[in-house]
């Protein structure tokens, strides 16, 4: 069954973005650097000039001993891994888990990952349903990683329709503790946002609304404890980062139809509450500007006092660092609003390459995924050729190093580039297609 494309924006996701180029013994330290190569250290011997250490699967030493190829050890740290995740202990089981996770931050193996994707899919599955919250929570954070090693947007589909049931009947189980409630929220919007699919929106984004939207199944804004709190900025964030997917009507219409239950939240003390909140208020502003920027503003109008009071809060009973994060966030998006000033960063990838983000929307969309990849957000972004698509970045730049050229991995190369040209001229077909019904 033929996809259908997301992208609700005037302009495409490349658009909006310019480049300027059993045993828990072997994994007590999961979570340690130790447990995975170094890849700026050699551990292989070049045999022949211009070659690589990582062409070799094996190499022997000076005194003629066999060395294995690093990223021979590294698969093989991952193998273990997945094999703890089955095992009864819930602590092994975890190691497993922030193992895989910690392995797929560090490096960008799409072949490795495709060839067990079913596998760790059922990992996933199995975590969710069965596990406790340290577990659930691992297990959302390796589905995340899943999909967003994958290149072909077939197999992200495939993944996201295998997990979205699981993910939803976690997310709306009033009984499950809101930790785990939390990373399941995370994980089904961003894997939703990975498939693309414009189809896929409406249902995940109404069950995370049920968590946070008034008259429905979830709490009650007002009521709310710590760790409801939590809950809900959980799902207000992850439904803002598919807010971003939305056409500009549908934010000019939701901002007119719900102003008063964000605005409730920005009442609340939970900061990060708030600043989720007046996260979503930007983004639906912003789109609706583009929709009707004078209509927008009459809409939000009513409220502006209030963001103004909340980028000069100097309460003494709110923490330094909490008072500073978010008179800093109001200070900026007041200036959107009132100003019509529009956002823009730059972000320093490589020597080579930075990425300027220019739009709340972008911005959003660039931190979701350093949530997700952490340490390792810019080495994806040099490789990932997913997250470069999403990004408008092209193809990955050609690898520079000493010692010659790497035949076989430019092979590689040269195939996923002509993939991703493929795949990026039909994305690109859909979403002409859609935006011309707006």
């Amino acid at each position: 069954m033929p996809k259908k494309q997301t992208k609700q924006q005037s302009q495409s996701r490349n658009g909006r973005i310019a480049a300027s180029h059993g045993g828990a013994s072997k994994f007590e330290n999961a979570g340690s650097d130790d447990d995975f190569p170094n890849e700026d250290q050699s551990i292989v011997s070049n045999t022949s000039t211009g070659s690589y250490p990582k062409d070799e699967i094996s190499a022997t030493n000076e005194n003629g001993s066999v060395v294995l190829d690093q990223d021979v050890i590294f698969e093989d740290k991952l193998k273990e891994a997945i094999d703890q995740t089955s095992q009864k202990s819930a602590t092994t089981r975890v190691n497993g888990l922030e193992a895989l996770c910690k392995g797929l931050i560090k490096k960008y193996i799409p072949e490795f990952v495709e060839d067990r994707k079913l596998t760790l899919s059922d990992i996933v599955k199995r975590s969710i349903k069965k596990g406790m919250s340290s577990e659930v929570t691992s297990a959302c954070n390796l589905a995340t990683l899943l999909c967003t090693q994958l290149e072909d947007p077939d197999c992200i589909q495939d993944i996201y329709q295998d997990l979205k049931a699981p993910l939803i009947v976690a997310l709306l189980d009033d009984s499950a503790p809101s930790t785990k409630r939390s990373s399941v929220a995370y994980a089904l919007a961003t894997i939703c946002f990975l498939v693309d699919d414009e189809g896929e929106l409406d249902p995940v984004m109404t069950a995370l609304e049920k968590v946070f939207l008034r008259n429905k199944t979830g709490p009650q804004i007002s009521s709310l404890n710590a760790d409801l709190s939590a809950l809900v900025t959980a799902a207000v964030s992850s439904w803002t980062l598919l807010l971003t997917e939305r056409p500009y009507a549908y934010a000019h219409n939701y901002l007119r139809d719900n102003l008063e239950m964000f605005e409730e939240m920005l009442e609340l003390p939970d900061v990060e509450l708030r600043i989720a909140a007046g996260e979503a208020l930007i983004i639906l502003f912003e789109n609706a500007s583009e929709y009707d920027r004078e209509d927008a503003f009459t809409v939000i109008e009513p409220i502006v006092s209030k963001l103004e009071e909340l980028a000069k809060d100097s309460h003494k009973y709110r923490s330094k660092k909490d008072r500073k994060e978010q008179k800093s966030n109001f200070r900026d998006w007041i200036k959107t609003i009132e100003d019509g000033e529009t956002f823009e960063e730059k972000f320093t990838i490589n020597n080579r390459e930075a990425l300027w983000v220019k739009s709340w929307s972008e911005k959003k969309r660039y931190e979701s995924f350093c949530k997700v990849l952490g340490s390792g957000m810019n080495h994806h972004l040099s490789e990932n050729f997913t997250l470069r698509e999403i990004f408008g970045l092209g193809d990955p730049l050609p690898i520079m190093a000493e010692g010659g050229s790497r035949p076989n991995k430019q092979i590689r190369i040269n195939e996923n580039n002509r993939n991703s040209k493929i795949r990026c001229q039909a994305r690109a077909k859909n979403r002409d297609k859609r935006l011309a019904h707006i």
